[in-house]
């Protein structure tokens, strides 16, 4: 009887630590991007300044397990010391039907939350963000 409650015991605290060394190892990083891809669509301003179009699709697959709600994706506000603004107009699934998504400034990069609080994602999703930038052309005296 002794030995069965030792098996017993010892079969508990082995699922119980490998468990908590499961949960340990699950972070919100546990995830892959697959792919990344990008359209730049350069123009100019009637003014003479540059615009850039930029269409980002990103494809990535989370766990199974609930673990993200989404992606965030930091942009660069500014360019050799100036502003580019930068301005987001859409973004949207491979279908491009709209996500939800919210902004914030950090480290001189506009960061997009995409995802929806209390709603995890599994397996392959895709992200397309579309957004402006303004002034992204310098020009040098001295070479192209």
């Amino acid at each position: 009887m002794k030995r069965r409650a030792g098996l017993i015991l010892f079969a508990v605290i082995l699922l119980v630590g490998f468990g908590a060394a499961q949960a340990g190892a699950q972070t919100t990083q546990s995830f892959t991007i697959q792919s990344f891809s990008a359209n730049y669509y350069l123009d100019r301003s009637a003014t003479g300044t540059s615009l850039l179009k930029t269409v980002e699709i990103i494809q990535a697959e989370f766990p199974s397990y609930d673990q993200n709600h989404g992606i965030l994706r930091a942009i660069p506000e500014s360019y050799q010391g100036h502003t580019v603004s930068l301005k987001i107009d859409s973004v949207t699934d491979e279908n491009n039907a709209p996500l939800n998504y919210t902004t914030l400034g950090q480290n001189g990069n506009l960061v997009v939350k995409i995802g929806t609080t209390g709603a995890y994602v599994h397996g392959l999703k895709t992200y397309k963000i579309t957004y402006n930038q303004r002034n992204v052309i310098s020009f040098q005296s001295d070479h192209d």
